[in-house]
């Protein structure tokens, strides 16, 4: 069933569909998507990596409440609460990369736990590189660290990641512009 679902979203989703097509910078995303799929199908059809699944999906749904708790936190402003709630989250989903965001980006707000936070940033990006926001939000904390081209390094693989997205372009031309004053 697994592997008859995968063949029919490959006929739609495979990249060898949009050969010699100028699809621009969806090319990336749909390179992604496939990608996904593949991993998805891996994961699926090989019993250890299945059940190693299954005890995260576990692991996520009892953390869902705490997920739910350190959202509202953020919501209303109490950074440091949330950081110490996106923490434990971390604990329980260490490979979970969105988990490792959240955590880094509280502490950003939080103003505290710098390398705590770009070690939580840098884990996101290791386990998915794919996301842009991660990288944005690693560029921040280089930035609030007063290390300028770590911070361009990671806002010009963003930019790569989504090149449709003028406000990031804008923050990496204001970056260089700053770097090229400093020298």
């Amino acid at each position: 069933e697994i592997k008859r679902a995968y063949f029919a979203l490959a006929r739609t989703h495979h990249p060898d569909r949009w050969f010699r097509r100028d699809v621009g910078p969806l090319r990336a995303k749909i390179d992604a998507v496939f990608s996904a799929m593949t991993a998805a199908h891996e994961t699926l059809t090989n019993a250890a990596a299945r059940a190693e699944y299954d005890a995260y999906l576990r692991e996520v749904l009892k953390t869902r409440m705490s997920r739910r708790q350190a959202s509202a936190l953020e919501a209303a402003k109490d950074f440091l609460a949330a950081a110490d709630a996106w923490a434990k989250i971390v604990e329980k989903l260490p490979t979970d990369a969105y988990v490792q965001h959240r955590y880094a980006r509280a502490l950003l707000h939080a103003r505290t736990g710098w390398p705590q936070a770009i070690a939580a940033a840098t884990r996101a990006i290791e386990l998915d590189p794919t996301r842009a926001e991660y990288r944005v939000t690693a560029a921040s904390l280089h930035l609030a660290e007063g290390r300028d081209l770590s911070a361009l390094g990671e806002l010009d693989v963003a930019c790569e990641i989504e090149p449709d997205r003028s406000d990031l372009d804008a923050l990496r031309v204001g970056l260089r512009e700053r770097i090229a004053r400093a020298r």
